[in-house]
């Protein structure tokens, strides 16, 4: 570039001295005009498009027959005292899967709820009877040796 202005610059020197001041300008415009033209732009890249956002999955549709099932499945955990850690960790299965399965009305995956189901099905395990409590400690291994301490 620098070239080019000490071109300009002879250029001028010349035409101040021999030429009138109209052609002067006339050229040094026209000069100016070719050095000053931008480069011709290199096609620049094409802008990256953005990935359309997904639409939103649709849900299930709501079961009613699962729903009522759900329930009937929630009932019998109450009514056998099972609690979702015992039940989850039967199935082999994550506590809040369990729970997100049957807290939704939309039905779950046809594996978990033909586990379900089986489970619903199945009869109760027997409860395991606990000594009866007494606050005397009558009946533990213990109050034998408490009451011998006391006799005296």
């Amino acid at each position: 570039m620098s070239g080019t202005l000490d071109a300009l610059r002879q250029a001028a020197t010349v035409l101040l001295a021999e030429a009138p001041l109209p052609v002067v300008r006339a050229t040094l415009r026209a000069l100016l005009a070719d050095t000053e033209a931008p480069p011709a732009k290199a096609a620049a890249p094409p802008q990256p498009q953005k990935p359309k956002p997904k639409a939103a999955p649709t849900p299930k549709p709501a079961d009613g027959e699962w729903d009522a099932r759900r329930r009937e499945i929630r009932a019998a955990i109450l009514d056998r005292g099972v609690s979702y850690n015992d039940l989850a960790e039967q199935f082999g299965l994550a506590v809040p899967t369990l729970r997100h399965a049957l807290g939704r009305r939309e039905p779950p995956t046809r594996a978990m709820r033909q586990r379900l189901e089986a489970w619903l099905e199945s009869e109760p395990a027997p409860a395991v009877a606990e000594p009866p409590f007494r606050a005397n400690g009558a009946g533990s291994a213990h109050a034998e040796g408490a009451e011998r301490a006391t006799r005296g």
